[in-house]
């Protein structure tokens, strides 16, 4: 049984310093907790129907300088996370996040996702060409899903493209896909 269970939370603590003192003091100590994105709780479990993935890919991934990669979800050079090739019938969710470099060189400032030039899988976007732009490691990651309304993927609607649009630093980042396989 396969479950996607993503969640995303926010929250930060700020201490006060009293108005003319250089000294924070216990009374002056203001805590905030606060969910400043919806929290994301996508559960699917193992099948094919609505609601429904049997297959999961998770993987690192790098890419160059200035490089880009085409990921066909279609085509079975995807794996899952048993090692099985991936040929999807639909995506249920895709995520994408820029990690920092195990290398401990600098991150890339910015990656993009979707707008393949070819047979392109808009995910959820409106027009096949949008894409999204991730801002470096410290930026919420790329993420679209819907489990009632899956994306449909074949040969003319395989392709998303990850893009480095850093000239100067590697792209290392997360993939998370899951769906039904054809």
């Amino acid at each position: 049984m396969a479950t996607l269970n993503t969640i995303i939370q926010v929250s930060g603590t700020e201490t006060l310093s009293p108005q003319g003192t250089a000294v924070t003091s216990a009374l002056a100590t203001a805590s905030i907790s606060q969910v400043i994105v919806p929290t994301i709780n996508q559960q699917l479990t193992n099948g094919t129907s609505t609601g429904n993935a049997n297959f999961l890919i998770f993987q690192q991934r790098t890419l160059t300088a200035a490089s880009t990669e085409n990921l066909n979800l279609e085509d079975g050079s995807l794996y899952d996370v048993a090692g099985r090739t991936v040929e999807a019938a639909s995506v249920r969710f895709f995520y994408a996040g820029v990690n920092t470099n195990a290398s401990g060189t600098t991150a890339s400032t910015s990656m993009k996702v979707g707008g393949a030039a070819a047979n392109t899988c808009s995910l959820w976007f409106d027009n096949a060409s949008d894409k999204a732009i991730v801002a470096g490691v410290n930026a919420i990651p790329f993420m679209q899903g819907n489990t009632a309304t899956a994306t449909t993927v074949n040969a003319t609607n395989a392709n998303v493209l990850i893009q480095n649009a850093d000239a100067g630093n590697v792209l290392t980042y997360t993939l998370v896909v899951a769906g039904v396989r054809q």
